[in-house]
Order: C-alpha cells, then structure tokens, then sequence
C-alpha cells in the first residue's frame, strides 16, 4: 500500500548493506551486536543536569528547572524502535547523533558554569524569522544575515560533532574554524553508509558547514531534546509528539538558546549591533520567546514571520523529513501517511499559536510577509523589514543583501519533487484543517478570497 511504500530505496552502500544483511542474520540466533543504548543515553542525559560542577542545583540555577528536559528526553529516548523500525546503520547514525548532543550538553553547561560573565551578558537585540517551513524563511535568513551589522550562526557553530564552546573570535577565523572540517568528517561517514544521503537532503534544505552560510538554531534546541524534525522516528507513540507540541515547558528551551548566544556574544571580538536567528520552531511557543529573551537576555526579540499556502508547504515540508529521516528504516518501514499527520498536527498547532499570540503582542514587535511578496521582490521585501523595525539600512546593507540574493538563487541543492497524496493529505484536508489560518491570511490580505 502506499501507506507502507518505502520512501526511496535506500541507497546503501556495501558497506552499509553487509552491516544492516549481517546485523539481520545475527538476529536469527538471538545476536544483536548494533542496538539502541537507552540506558546509555538516559545516563548522559542525567548526567547533562546532575553531573556538572555543582550538581543539579548550579544547573537549575543557570537554567531553569529541568525536569521536562529529562522527561524529554525519557520519552525520546525510550520510544526509539531498534528491533523493527530502524536498521543497524540507522542505529549507527541515531547514537553518532544523540550521543555527542548530550555529552556536549553537559560540556556547554560546565563551560557557562565556569565563566560566570557569559549568564551576565547583555545581548544585542534580535531579529528573528519564523512562519511556515518552506515559507522563505532560509533565503529571508541569509538576506537579514548578510547585513555587516548581524551576527548569525553557522551550522558548525552549533552541532555535537565538535567542540560547540571553542567560539571563533574574529571574522577572519571564521573562515578558518577547524570546526567545519570535524562536521565535514561526519557528513562523510553518513555519506559512506548511504551514497547521495547529503544531497537528497539539500535538495529540500541546504544544511552544510560554511563561514558564510547561516543555519537555523534549531540545532540549538537539539541540546534541550527539541527534536521536533525526528519525532516520527517515536511514531506510532505519541507520547514524545505531546511533550514536544506543549508550550507551558519550553522556557528552559529558550534560556539555553539564550546562554549559548551570550556564550558567542562574550568571545566574540568585532563588533555587531544585532542577531539574526531563524528557525520554523519558534511558531511553536512564542508567547514563550519574547519574555526569555527580555528577561534572561536582556534585549528585544522581534519577528519577521513568513507565510505560504499550508497546501504547498505541507508536502514539501514532509519531503524534507523524508530526506532527513527515510534512510534510516528497513524497506516498508517508512510510513508516509504518519509524516502528513504528524507534520499537519505540529503546523496546525503552530499556526494557531502565532496566530493568537498577534492578537496580544503590539504591532511594531513584528511583521508579516507572504512568500510570493518575497520571491517577487527579496530586495524590497528584506527593506520594508527594516523601516518596519525602524533600522538602518544603507548602501552597504543593501549591497551586501543584493550579493547575498546572488549567492543564493532558488534550487541552488536541487529540488525536491513531492504532492500532497503521497503523505496521505489532500487539498480538502489541508483547506478543512487549516481553515482558520486561511481565514486570517484573507483577514490579514496576505492572501486574495478564494
């Protein structure tokens, strides 16, 4: 059925197909050499709160409360399938990738412990682009981030696979952070266990390790088991999918993003006058945002959120699961249908939230713009941003977008092909469950009657 239809045939390598055919053998009289360490992981992740210096009390008093991270990560943890789901060399990527998030956890804390100007520093304010994915949120990003004045992250900045505390102090050493090469390390060794893995993937979203390129901090929230892009790997349990989607326990989420950005604040020697963060997610809980980041960061947080038609992001948005996620199963273990539902029930949410959160938060902290406004004109869209915010944008800004819109033209990766019918969605489900948010973006003129 196509409910159950293998999203790609995996393209493994011989390597990869002698470890997942002699892990399957092995099984037969009872030998599981490559398994999920859930003990393993749950000790790290306690290990991440109590094992600092000063134990879990200087942990909670620079972070917050931490049981709904270690609930998080119970859920997460303990709700992987190892036995039908997901194969040995899936395995092997999950713990490559699980495992050093939550031993570099405890190192980020153990580092802000031990440097007790970083919780004292006041950051530069924040523009932060949220919306729908698929929405122009990553080209919004790149054109706010080329500003001179910005400062932005860089997936190497961000993930496990190396030192995430070893901040490059100048511009210059951005270009040179040894950091790159460690994440190019393990891009490769994915890419040797399923050929054309990274490619496939930045078809549907460019992620690769660059001076110049800025990441979303979704990578971030990782530390804090945000880990809204794996959750279908908990499927059909829902238990993990329910902890993610609450609001009321992302608070500590957000004073970790906060730290880790006083953290590159406090080593960074040029000078910049604002940040620019990115990340779908922030759709999620932000009646949570604003408040930390004012309170705990000491600067104003104000949004550019994108917006499209739910029934062009929904399937390109699963896509892009399926990319990042698909080759970690057995052949027909890959359930499409359950990417549609998941993805809708997480956006559903998200545009509800954003939705009621406008209607309480004053105009000037934020601003709306729809996709083909933006793809119309990038230029002129990233300017109204600016005299919206009342910034300053020179000919320097604007030469530096006008360069960044060069380097960055549309299906630079590829593209992605997809419809809606291959997730189990259609137009009337998507028309029916976004019914409100179609509503509002006609209400809002974002959007022309139907």
């Amino acid at each position: 059925s196509k409910r159950m239809e293998v999203n790609v045939k995996p393209a493994r390598s011989l390597l990869g197909w002698l470890i997942d055919m002699g892990c399957w053998l092995l099984a037969f009289i009872g030998l599981r050499p490559i398994r999920w360490h859930r003990e393993r992981m749950l000790a790290l992740a306690e290990a991440s709160v109590s094992g600092v210096r000063g134990g879990r009390a200087a942990c909670e008093g620079l972070l917050g409360d931490q049981t709904e991270f270690l609930e998080g990560a119970r859920y997460f943890v303990e709700l992987i399938d190892d036995r039908r789901k997901i194969t040995p060399c899936g395995l092997i990527v999950l713990t490559g990738f699980i495992q050093p998030i939550l031993e570099k956890r405890k190192l980020l804390i153990e580092n802000w412990l031990a440097h007790p100007e970083v919780p004292i520093t006041t950051l530069k304010d924040v523009i932060i682009v949220s919306g729908l994915p698929r929405s122009g949120t990553s080209l919004m990003h790149q054109l706010l981030g080329a500003d001179p004045n910005s400062r932005g992250m860089r997936a190497q900045e961000m993930l496990a696979f190396s030192d995430p505390t070893q901040v490059p102090h100048t511009r210059e050493e951005l270009f040179t952070d040894p950091r790159m090469k460690a994440c190019d390390t393990a891009f490769d060794d994915i890419e040797r266990l399923w050929p054309g893995y990274w490619g496939r993937l930045r078809s549907s979203h460019p992620v690769l390790p660059s001076p110049t390129v800025l990441e979303e901090e979704f990578a971030v929230f990782f530390y804090c088991m945000g880990l809204f892009i794996h959750v279908n790997l908990c499927s059909p349990h829902m238990d993990f999918m329910h902890w993610l989607l609450r609001d009321d326990n992302k608070r500590g989420n957000y004073i970790f993003l906060v730290r880790f950005l006083q953290m590159v604040q406090q080593n960074t020697d040029y000078s910049f006058d604002h940040w620019v963060l990115k990340s779908p997610f922030h759709m999620m809980s932000p009646s949570v945002m604003r408040p930390v980041f004012s309170a705990v960061g000491g600067c104003q947080a104000r949004c550019v959120l994108m917006h499209r038609d739910p029934a062009i992001v929904m399937p390109s948005y699963c896509r892009l699961i399926e990319n990042w996620l698909g080759d970690l199963y057995w052949p027909y273990g890959f359930d499409r249908n359950s990417i549609g539902r998941l993805q809708m029930l997480i956006w559903k949410t998200a545009t509800d939230r954003i939705m009621a959160w406008e209607k309480q938060e004053p105009a000037e902290n934020y601003i709306n713009v729809m996709y083909d406004t933006f793809i119309k004109d990038p230029v002129a869209t990233v300017a109204n941003v600016y005299k919206h915010f009342n910034m300053n944008m020179d000919e320097q800004v604007l030469s530096s977008v006008r360069q960044c819109l060069k380097n960055h033209p549309q299906g630079k990766h590829g593209r992605a092909s997809y419809d809606l019918a291959t997730y189990g969605l259609s137009k009337e489900i998507i028309e029916t469950t976004f019914s409100d948010y179609y509503a509002w973006l006609r209400q809002h003129q974002l959007i022309t009657a139907r």
